[in-house]
């Protein structure tokens, strides 16, 4: 996997548990 697939996923799922 390629880090600029990983990086946005887990960007989001930050924000969505932080929102």
């Amino acid at each position: 996997m390629s880090i600029s697939v990983i990086l946005p996923s887990l960007l989001g799922t930050l924000l969505r548990v932080t929102l």
